[in-house]
Formats: structure tokens, sequence, C-alpha cells
């Protein structure tokens, strides 16, 4: 009896264990997620700045010929 008792607990233990686990995971891969999207956002802004300097550039070597 008391040894089914502790298998119980201890399995409800594990399950429990394994549902935190598992929440943290998903914590984990909600902020990588959000991360990204900041790092897209930003190579995104850079690459516009790159264009629009280019195109700048490019105006002026135009100007000067």
């Amino acid at each position: 009896m008391i040894c089914e008792q502790l298998v119980s607990t201890l399995e409800m233990s594990g399950k429990m264990m394994q549902y935190i686990c598992v929440l943290q995971v998903a914590a984990v891969e909600d902020e990588m997620r959000e991360l990204l999207q900041e790092t897209q956002a930003s190579k995104k802004a850079m690459e516009d700045k790159v264009k629009r300097l280019t195109r700048a550039m490019t105006e002026l070597q135009s100007d000067l010929i």
C-alpha cells in the first residue's frame, strides 16, 4: 500500500516536472521568436538605409560626370 502510494506520488511528481519543462521550453521559444522578429526588423531597416545611401552616391556620381 505504501509502495503504491509512493509510486503514484513519484509519477505525479514526474508529470508535474515534465509539464513545468514544457512551459519553460514554450517560454524560451516565444522569447527566441520575438528576438528573431526584432533582428529581422533591424536588418530590414539597415538594408533600406544602405539602399538609400547607394542611390544617393549614384546620384552624386552621375552629377559629377
